[in-house]
């Protein structure tokens, strides 16, 4: 892999503390073995890829609630299937208003970059989508969106459960699920076989990744 850095968009603060950001990000190679960069904490975004506080799913670990497993009978999941782009545009503004979100994700950049897509069937329409990379050991959910309209099932845990049955039966041994960043993403630790890439390791330490994300969100970024 070869490694970039970006000083033009970095910064830095070394008057009153010492802070220096890069844009740092990797360039896949030929010779490079996805599994190994996603097990040493890379994981690829818009065709390059990033090393960041990676949260996984140990398969052989992970089991359903009783109500994740109740609920997704009510559910069918279609693999890639032909996506209508309109619906999707609708499916992800409510997503994006429900949780907040500012940030925009272009869906046809999102389409063309996935390898393959589930899509969630319920009383007759797709009420949810996932969009995920496929390597020889490892699956990479890089997108899910619902319609938050439909409040009787929890969509997000249906849709994991299905997640990690697809890789299983692929014979794949983790789940990523990008990365774990703030309050809104501590809902990740929840998952059995859940783990995080400190750094160094990989680890399980819930109570760690729950003060870490806590912290994320009392950080304020002003540029």
């Amino acid at each position: 892999m070869k490694i970039h850095f970006d000083h033009v968009i970095g910064f830095g603060k070394i008057t009153d503390t010492d802070f220096i950001y890069s844009d740092t990000w990797g360039e896949f190679e030929t010779r490079d073995d996805p599994d190994l960069l996603l097990d040493a904490g890379w994981i690829p975004w818009d065709g390059v890829w990033y090393n960041i506080r990676s949260v996984r799913i140990d398969i052989s670990k992970y089991k359903p609630s009783k109500s994740t497993r109740r609920q997704h009978k009510k559910v069918t999941a279609h693999r890639n299937l032909e996506l209508d782009e309109k619906s999707l545009e609708s499916m992800y503004d409510s997503y994006c208003k429900h949780h907040g979100f500012k940030r925009n994700i272009k869906l046809r950049d999102l389409l063309e970059n996935s390898t393959d897509t589930l899509s969630f069937e319920y009383e007759g329409r797709i009420v949810a989508n996932s969009f995920f990379l496929s390597f020889p050991k490892s699956m990479v959910t890089l997108q899910f969106i619902t319609d938050f309209s439909v409040r009787k099932l929890s969509l997000g845990n249906i849709a994991q459960h299905y997640e990690c049955e697809f890789a299983d039966a692929d014979g794949r041994e983790y789940v990523y699920i990008l990365g774990g960043y703030e309050e809104a993403c501590i809902y990740k630790s929840s998952y059995h076989g859940f783990q995080w890439w400190t750094g160094e390791m990989w680890s399980e330490d819930i109570e760690l990744y729950k003060t870490l994300c806590e912290r994320d969100s009392k950080v304020r970024v002003k540029l």
